[in-house]
């Protein structure tokens, strides 16, 4: 997983997360895109941030639209015992871990991205869904 930034003809810059195939991955990439106001080197750090979540889902195989859809979120198991830990990892030296500033980052930018999932989710249910009281009940909760 790498992040790749394109240069438009107008000079813009706007930074996307690749896979390790090098194809998009949609969800963070739209995620960004709506947070165009910020810096280009925000935007990269936040899809860093993102590939790091994104790693700990293949390791697991985990499909967040999937679970969305099946209103299974996580499990307190899985957030504490599994992708904490795995946000505290260097990337580039797996027995090493980053400064509390970066876990911190990874954390911060990984509830937006949550709550922005959810809330796509829930804008493209209907109003009368029973899953949504839920969903809504979570996002309140936080």
């Amino acid at each position: 997983m790498r992040v790749e930034t394109v240069v438009h003809s107008s000079g813009d810059l706007l930074p996307i997360l690749l896979d390790d195939d090098g194809l998009p991955i949609p969800s963070p990439n739209e995620f960004v895109m709506g947070r165009r106001n910020l810096s280009t080197n925000t935007l990269i750090r936040n899809l860093r941030e993102l590939s790091v979540l994104y790693r700990w889902f293949n390791v697991h195989r985990i499909d967040m639209h999937s679970r969305l859809k099946n209103g299974a979120l996580f499990s307190e198991a899985e957030f504490r015992g599994s992708l904490l830990e795995f946000l505290r990892k260097d990337m580039e030296i797996e027995s090493k871990v980053v400064a509390p500033h970066t876990f911190n980052s990874r954390l911060a930018t990984i509830r937006q991205y949550f709550v922005w999932e959810i809330d796509v989710y829930l804008s493209s249910l209907p109003s009368n869904d029973m899953n949504r009281p839920r969903f809504t009940r979570h996002i309140f909760a936080s």
